[in-house]
């Protein structure tokens, strides 16, 4: 187990790299900074580690927890997918009631990241989206605010790392 001390050198780990971008000026983490760090880390940056890159992640994720979180960043990550992605059993009935709403508009269902000044914005699968539009869960430029539409303007669901670190926009 890593003691403390010891520092990585953000050159050895591309996508850690990639991830600490903007965040900090450090070229050398400690291990708590670098577990951190990669609690943000996407599925696609999973997939891109090189193979040093993914034992490394592998070791933190699996031996100490995530500050604030006490569980491992693997059993974190699990759960945020478990719990976030899930669609409501009921969600089409959901759905159809609010469709005979008069007031009801729809369209996307946008959060702002107020850490990050970026915007996530999600596009129901069921209703009509620009060309290069998300469907379904949509991130935030730093990855700290997930939103999900329900079909209808301000109507979605919300994933956020840090509380009181996003606003609803489209309010009607």
């Amino acid at each position: 187990m890593e003691a403390l001390e010891m520092t990585y050198l953000l050159s050895d780990y591309p996508v850690l790299a990639r991830i600490a971008t903007g965040r900090t000026k450090a070229t050398r983490l400690d291990v708590s900074a670098c577990r951190r760090l990669y609690a943000l880390a996407a599925d696609d940056d999973l997939g891109a580690m090189g193979p040093e890159e993914r034992g490394f992640y592998d070791s933190l994720a699996a031996s100490e927890p995530v500050p604030g979180s006490g569980e491992p960043i693997a059993a974190l990550q699990a759960q945020v997918r478990a719990d976030g992605f899930r669609r409501m059993a009921d969600e089409k009935a959901f759905m159809d009631d609010l469709s005979g709403e008069p007031d009801m508009i729809p369209g996307p269902f946008r959060v702002k990241c107020l850490l990050c000044d970026s915007v996530a914005e999600s596009w129901h699968r069921d209703f009509p989206a620009p060309a290069k539009a998300r469907i379904g869960m949509a991130s935030c430029a730093c990855g700290n605010v997930s939103a999900d539409s329900m079909g209808f303007l301000g109507y979605g669901r919300i994933l956020s790392r840090q509380a009181d670190s996003f606003e609803l926009l489209d309010l009607t």
